[in-house]
Parts: C-alpha cells; structure tokens; sequence
C-alpha cells in the first residue's frame, strides 16, 4: 500500500514542484513574458513580439492520444519556448483562446 501511496501521491507532487512549468503568460504592449514554476521559485522569460510564432493544433501523444496543444516557438528555432495543452497542466481552453486571440492582435505569426 505505502508503493502506491508514493506512486500515486508523491512522486508526481515531486516531479511537478521540481520542473519547470507555466504560470502565467502577461501580455504587455511591447514583449510578451511567461511566468514559471520552478524549484520553489517563479522564473520570469521576457520576449519581443517579433522574435515569436506559436502553433495550436491537435497533435499525438504518447499511446497514439491526440490532444490540442498550444506552442510558443522563438523564429528560427525547433524547440518550444512554451508547450501547453492536455490533462495534467491546469490550462483550460478558455484561457489558451484568449492568450491566442491576445496573439493574434499583437501580430504574432501562426505556423
């Protein structure tokens, strides 16, 4: 009982206190800042609007699951800034469009 117990419980507490994982995404009139979690302390990345693109689209998982997910790439680069979407991350729908749509009116490009 007490495997399952650390399993179930702990180990995911663990895991999500020690990464890294968004908070908060603040749109402001020049740059964009994300927000993060990490270590028991909140980590703030600020970036200009013309140096982003982001994606929302329906992408598979592990075990062929497809899910929505929302990603915030810097231009030129292959690996996201910012990857949100799915079960366990606390972002609804609701406020993944309305970060989107406050993306869109700022200009940022759509891959």
């Amino acid at each position: 009982m007490l495997v399952i117990w650390l399993i179930t419980a702990v180990y995911p507490n663990v895991i999500l206190t020690v990464s890294k994982n968004l908070r908060a995404v603040e749109i402001n009139d020049t740059n964009l800042s994300l927000i993060f979690n990490q270590c028991f302390k909140q980590v703030k990345e600020i970036y200009n609007y013309e140096d982003l693109v982001f994606t929302y689209k329906i992408e598979t998982g592990a075990r062929n699951s497809k899910s929505w997910k929302f990603r915030i790439f810097k231009k030129g680069h292959a690996k996201s800034l910012v990857s949100v979407g799915g079960m366990f991350d606390g972002w609804t729908d609701t406020k993944i469009f309305d970060v989107i749509s406050e993306l869109k009116k700022r200009g940022i490009e759509t891959e």
